[in-house]
């Protein structure tokens, strides 16, 4: 196999790691990167200054995307700031390449409709690298919310905080995608993930209404904390509220799910998930779940897809409807006023 990657900071490093795992000696890598950095980041995104990467994994560096493609590669994992994923890929798809996608898909709907027509139309893979759906207590709430196991919905809550500063120890955080808003940056597309899981668990809402802005000690030109209503009515009303927030301690992530019978509950630091119902509480817990597996799935998936073995359970057209949505709720914020889907 035959792999470029477009950016090779934390996620892009994960993703070659666990791509030599799988492909062996059977890959050759290529890069086009902008800051190349050659120090190793590990998956705690912790740095070795004594590796060099492009020795370790006998990267062929590029100056440009265009001499990149040139050599044909099979595929492109992107992974460069979120305001260019997308000029990235359309050349990546005009060569034939299947795409590997970090989240969000973009940071506005710009040439969107045209990246889905060149992949349709040259038959590739498009993955969008949501790697919560790989959760195994996110796919079993899936599979409660399937079996009505608490009734009819009527309302849920996501909660997720985190502190930018401690996310790169190796770089000055203001100088981070998320911390610019010309790279696409911003508590609501930076955590997309949970729009992601709400568009999964939930479906397109009616509208969206934001609250929020840069509230935390750091100037920023993005939003850091906000509070999303999103507001459904199919088959029956009900909203969902997120709290997102990047300048806060401690780490939380949280899902709360009320039904006309129940309720489930979710945790990501004790990796549980508990179905309160008539019959009690059941827990489903997953005591040796290691974060890594997630996207070690999630690459086996997109392999198992540009091998024609599966479809992606992301696609362009998925990742773009979760788009919509925060879009929507960045417009809001800016209006102060509910926003139609």
């Amino acid at each position: 196999m035959k792999a470029l990657f477009i950016g090779l900071g934390g996620a892009g490093q994960r993703h070659l790691r666990n791509l030599k795992e799988f492909m062996k000696d059977d890959l050759e890598v290529h890069a086009y990167r902008q800051l190349a950095r050659k120090f190793e980041i590990g998956t705690d995104l912790s740095t070795d200054s004594t590796i060099n990467i492009e020795e370790k994994y006998s990267i062929q560096t590029h100056d440009s995307l265009q001499n990149a493609l040139a050599q044909a590669p099979d595929a492109v994992f992107i992974s460069n700031p979120t305001a260019h994923h997308i000029p990235a890929a359309l050349q990546a798809a005009r060569a034939q390449c299947h795409l590997f996608i970090e989240k969000p898909l973009s940071h506005s709907l710009e040439s969107l409709e045209e990246l889905e027509s060149v992949v349709s139309f040259n038959d590739l893979t498009g993955f969008v690298a949501y790697q919560l759906r790989f959760h195994p207590n996110l796919q079993k709430i899936k599979e409660l919310l399937q079996s009505k196991s608490i009734g009819k919905i009527t309302g849920a809550s996501f909660r997720v905080s985190s502190y930018l500063p401690d996310w790169h120890k190796y770089e000055d955080f203001r100088d981070l995608y998320a911390a610019k808003k010309e790279l696409g940056g911003g508590v609501l597309l930076t955590e997309s993930h949970d729009f992601d899981i709400v568009h999964w668990f939930f479906g397109r809402p009616k509208n969206v209404f934001v609250q929020g802005g840069n509230l935390g000690p750091f100037e920023l030109d993005v939003e850091d904390t906000v509070n999303a209503l999103l507001h459904f009515e199919d088959p029956d009303p009900f909203n969902v509220q997120l709290r997102l927030c990047f300048v806060q301690k401690p780490i939380e992530r949280s899902i709360e799910i009320f039904g006309t019978s129940g309720k489930i509950l979710w945790r990501a630091d004790i990796c549980s998930v508990e179905l309160h119902n008539d019959s009690g509480i059941e827990y489903f817990d997953e005591t040796n779940f290691d974060r890594s597996t997630m996207f070690t799935q999630e690459l086996r998936h997109f392999l198992r897809c540009i091998n024609g073995k599966e479809a992606p359970i992301v696609d362009i057209s998925t990742a773009k409807e979760s788009l919509e949505i925060i879009l929507a709720c960045l417009q809001s914020l800016q209006t102060n006023q509910p926003v139609l889907i």
